[in-house]
């Protein structure tokens, strides 16, 4: 979850193992000041870093507040 300004064409990609796993698919937008946009998860997603990606043009800045990550430790 994150709460952002102009998360418009953002998605959210967990790494690790060699596998990337997409969260929730692309927000289309469009976000207003102050949205919380949630990107779930599908079950069995493992990974160690989490890549938020907002689609061109280039010229646009995301700016984020806050990023919470939710999940499960494994052994």
């Amino acid at each position: 979850m994150f709460s952002a300004y102009e998360a418009d064409h953002t998605r959210v990609i967990v790494s690790g193992d060699n596998f990337n796993y997409p969260c929730g698919g692309e927000y289309p937008g469009p976000t207003q000041e102050n949205d919380v946009i949630d990107f779930l998860c599908a079950a069995g997603t493992v990974g160690s870093n989490i890549t938020i990606h907002k689609r061109p043009p280039h010229d646009e800045h995301l700016t984020v507040c806050e990023v919470e990550v939710f999940g499960k430790l494994y052994p």
